[in-house]
């Protein structure tokens, strides 16, 4: 779910765009994100400067190994 609010939240801000998104083929309410972000307390500037699990797992794939 946070990672759909921050791809909305991104392409909101930065390109102007709504997002929909759907989850085994079925549709994903708004409101249901919504509710999740205030349940958690996750504010739109916090989803923005998130990072991201995929740029955590990239920057893994480019730390040198300790090969001798």
């Amino acid at each position: 779910m946070i990672q759909m609010a921050r791809t909305k939240a991104k392409r909101k801000r930065l390109e102007g765009k709504d997002s929909a998104f759907r989850v085994n083929k079925a549709p994903v309410n708004e409101r249901k994100m919504t509710r999740y972000l205030t349940r958690n307390e996750v504010s739109e500037e916090e989803l923005l400067y998130m990072a991201s699990p995929i740029d955590g797992m990239f920057l893994l794939s480019l730390a040198p190994t300790s090969e001798n």
